[in-house]
């Protein structure tokens, strides 16, 4: 019951985004998504102990949970590529559809041309943008392939990308399980307790071109190093 609960709260406060939304300049108003992704996450117990912080350009993360969604812009809010079905969902997709996120149909075929020719024509350097090169949920421990859409735009705009590692200290936010988003809630409410965040903001890459694969293999490598350092660094329990 806790789940359906909190994410009709969560729902709440999209609600709320979306009205000051209709309010605020867009840089204040990413401000406050932000702020607003903060009070949630201290709300859920969870801790970040995060280093360092994103410059200008791509923004760019490992994907393991549905919490993600208020990790990343209590980092830095921006814009996203998300899956064509969230534009319809009730209040959070007129959140999203205001955050101008990159909506992808991943059953049609041309999709992925279609994304990369999309990320390639972003503003990048006046509206940041998340691309989650993995594409699905993946192991917490665990970097998964890459795509190849945020590379190959990088390469195309010399625009660095800014690269945070992370991970969950508790295990039940793993949701590489394809559990759905109510089971995955349900899943970290009844643990019992909250979570630290371990991550970091490595050094920006860029792309040179015609090196896009060799970026891609070299990034995986690195950041599944800086996963397995953080992993070492924590406790192995839960919070």
């Amino acid at each position: 019951m806790r789940a359906y609960l909190e994410l009709g709260k969560i729902g709440i406060e999209f609600l709320k985004l979306r009205f000051k939304s209709t309010r605020m300049d867009e840089e204040n108003w990413r401000k406050e998504c932000g702020k607003t992704a903060k009070r949630l996450l201290k709300k859920y117990d969870v801790v970040l102990d995060i280093d360092g912080s994103p410059g200008d350009g791509y923004l760019c993360a490992n994907h393991t949970s549905w919490l993600d969604t208020l990790i990343l812009p209590a980092q830095k809010m921006g814009g996203a590529v998300v899956k064509a079905e969230t534009q319809n969902y009730p209040i959070i997709g007129k959140v999203f559809q205001t955050a101008n996120c990159l909506f992808v149909e991943r059953d049609k075929k041309s999709s992925r041309r279609e994304t990369i020719e999309a990320i390639k024509n972003w503003p990048i350097m006046e509206k940041p943008l998340w691309v989650l090169p993995e594409g699905t949920c993946t192991a917490n421990d665990t970097i998964g392939e890459f795509k190849k859409g945020i590379f190959v735009a990088a390469e195309k705009t010399g625009a660095p990308i800014n690269v945070m590692v992370f991970y969950y200290t508790n295990q039940s936010l793993d949701w590489s399980r394809e559990d759905s988003l109510v089971e995955g809630m349900k899943k970290y409410f009844y643990s019992g307790s909250g979570t630290i965040v371990k991550g970091k903001w490595i050094e920006p890459i860029t792309v040179e071109k015609g090196k896009v694969e060799e970026a891609m293999k070299e990034l995986r490598a690195r950041m599944q190093t800086v996963l397995k350092e953080l992993i070492d660094s924590c406790d192995e329990t839960n919070v």
